[in-house]
């Protein structure tokens, strides 16, 4: 009989249900939950949202679930943007990084609201904090992925065996948590997944849902990298700097939604 899967015994966010616009206090991290699937009607709306530019992205796509699905994902995160800083949709305009990572180039109040996101096929992850540079990433555990060779290629030795140390059943899941660590961490860096992924170690204990990091060869930063199971098929994560949590009543909340909701 085979093993059950290693993410199986997690716990899923206990995300909750907005149907209105969430207050994003300076002592808070919000992560929304949104399926990439809506009607006609919805899809045009946020298609509506979008610049010239993504637009033309959009239509590069071959397959329309896949243009749908951009749409979706990117009119969401610009609603849920234009929501926190009280402005049209229309109106939010993106600076990109050397590696590509999005920030908000609207004014002094905009560059202090920090966010990133992920997709993973028909679903988006999003994360939302004042003054703290944050990674997410997200992965399906449905995903097909050659991940022996990665782990021994890209990966540490102690990290390699590890992983490659589980019971067969689990190392696929266990690796794909491993990988949102990775590249969470990169994207709170702002370096996406353009670094080393051997100069982190931070996958030697799969089993783990926390883990800190103090990076740098000064190590004055320090990381936290969380753990998250958004669904019974995902797996994700969100990193954010130490100093966020030792904020006074500091709290993660969970917040999921249908494409063109919360409505402010």
């Amino acid at each position: 009989m085979s093993l059950p899967d290693w993410s199986g015994q997690r716990r899923v966010c206990p995300w909750v249900e907005a149907r209105e616009t969430q207050d994003l206090q300076p002592e808070e991290l919000h992560l929304w939950w949104v399926p990439l699937s809506a009607t006609s009607e919805i899809t045009d709306k946020l298609e509506a949202f979008l610049s010239t530019g993504e637009l033309a992205r959009a239509n590069r796509y071959r397959f329309d679930r896949h243009r749908r699905g951009y749409i979706l994902g990117r009119g969401t995160l610009r609603m849920l943007l234009a929501q926190y800083l009280e402005v049209p949709a229309r109106e939010i305009n993106f600076e990109f990084g050397p590696f590509g990572k999005p920030t908000l180039a609207n004014g002094a109040e905009a560059t202090h609201l920090c966010f990133n996101y992920s997709d993973a096929g028909d679903h988006a992850l999003y994360g939302f904090t004042w003054n703290a540079e944050i990674g997410v990433d997200l992965e399906n555990l449905d995903r097909d992925v050659n991940f022996e060779r990665i782990v021994q290629r890209k990966f540490t030795r102690a990290e390699a065996s590890a992983i490659l140390g589980l019971p067969a059943a689990k190392r696929k899941a266990a690796f794909l948590a491993c990988w949102t660590r990775k590249e969470g961490y990169g994207k709170a860096e702002g370096w996406g997944i353009r670094y080393s992924l051997d100069s982190a170690e931070i996958c030697t204990d799969c089993e783990t849902d926390r883990f800190d990091l103090k990076a740098g060869s000064d190590k004055a930063k320090h990381w936290i990298i969380q753990q998250i199971y958004p669904g019974k098929r995902f797996v994700g994560c969100v990193v954010y700097p130490s100093v966020l949590e030792a904020r006074t009543d500091f709290a993660l909340r969970y917040f999921t939604a249908s494409p063109g909701l919360p409505r402010s």
